[in-house]
């Protein structure tokens, strides 16, 4: 772990570089044997940067770093958070797939929570009462489908996404634009408990890193990452949220809108990208249609092994057969509500172990 956060901390060193490095040299230590003349010949390298990796080598950058990376380890450890690599087996493979994807993720939570169906709610920062509204019912309908809910744990539509998953006792994923261990904004610090305990807080920011400006853009692409899609409530022309929508849309993933009324600023930027070809929605199950389709034709990602799932999707899986079983059934059988039984079968069916048939039934 310790070159992992070590060559993250290099100056210069961003996610596309980082990518670049693994892709030259296979792992992140051996990047800092590396000549300068081979660091030299890695795409998107400048002479500063790799200069900068070799100075980390010399005796006094190596005992600074160390003791740096023994901070970051120290204060993850303290606050509950797990690091996730690039090469760990819990790192979420929806997020793996894009375009520089964060070499390493701070988990405050449960990482089970990463692994499962997820569709990402955003929204304006400045919300109206008609967006909040779309948004309790739009997440309760995809929590009553067993979606885990993604958001940015900001003010207005991102903060009502989370809190509607959590009063319909689904499960949430909030991707932060600081440290794990920095509550921002200061007035969600009871929803970033509550989501801490129905799900999980990632930040691809070291421990202790403020919420600077440019860390939101950055992190706005993590939020797509780990998504089938984007589901955008309300946004004016300038927000935030049509970066994510953008940023889905070069991962390939579906990009969804509510229309807003046109006197509204804040449905601006909604009613423009359903112009530009985004699926208006209205309804949960509209959203749901659209990856229905997905799992009857486009590709999905790698099927993993049965013996890597999650206790509670093996156990699941351990209670289905040859016949289709009622939701009920199954829940009871693995010993778990059906809300969590519900949410754990529709990644399975994802994954490609368990089919769905009419009537919320169930078979291998």
């Amino acid at each position: 772990m310790k070159w992992w956060l070590r060559l993250q901390a290099v100056p210069g060193v961003g996610p596309t570089l980082y990518g670049e490095l693994l892709r030259r040299f296979r792992t992140p230590e051996a990047v800092f044997s590396a000549s300068l003349d081979a660091l030299m010949g890695v795409p998107r390298m400048d002479r500063e940067t790799a200069l900068a990796i070799r100075a980390s080598r010399d005796e006094a950058a190596d005992r600074s770093f160390e003791a740096g990376i023994a901070a970051q380890v120290r204060a993850a450890e303290g606050a509950g958070v797990t690091l996730l690599t690039l090469e760990d087996g819990r790192y979420p493979s929806l997020l793996r797939e894009i375009h520089a994807p964060p070499p390493v993720l701070f988990v405050r939570g449960s990482c089970d929570a990463l692994r499962g169906a997820c569709v990402a709610v955003v929204g304006s920062r400045h919300s109206t009462s008609y967006g909040r509204q779309a948004t309790r019912m739009l997440v309760a309908g995809l929590v009553e489908r067993g979606f885990t809910v993604v958001s940015g744990m900001a003010r207005g539509i991102d903060g009502a996404a989370h809190s509607a998953a959590l009063e319909k006792g689904g499960k949430t994923v909030a991707v932060l634009g600081c440290g794990t261990d920095v509550v921002y904004p200061p007035e969600h610090r009871g929803l970033y408990e509550a989501v801490e305990r129905a799900g999980a807080l990632v930040s691809e920011f070291p421990m202790g890193a403020a919420p600077d400006p440019h860390h939101f853009p950055q992190r706005n692409r993590v939020i797509s990452g780990l998504s089938l899609g984007v589901v955008v409530v309300e946004a004016d022309l300038k927000s935030g949220a049509l970066l994510t929508a953008q940023h889905a849309l070069e991962q390939g993933r579906e990009v969804f809108a509510v229309p807003g009324p046109i006197t509204s600023e804040r449905s601006r930027g909604t009613n423009r990208l359903i112009q530009e070809g985004a699926k208006l929605v209205q309804t949960a199950e509209e959203v749901v249609e659209e990856f229905q389709a997905g799992l009857r034709g486009a590709p999905l990602p790698a099927t993993p092994l049965a013996e890597d799932l999650p206790d509670e999707e093996r156990a699941i899986l351990d209670a289905l057969s040859g016949e289709a079983a009622h939701i009920d059934a199954v829940a009871a059988a693995a010993g778990l509500p059906v809300g969590r039984t519900l949410s754990a079968l529709l990644s399975l069916e994802l994954a490609g172990f368990v089919r769905q048939l009419p009537g919320k039934h169930f078979v291998k």
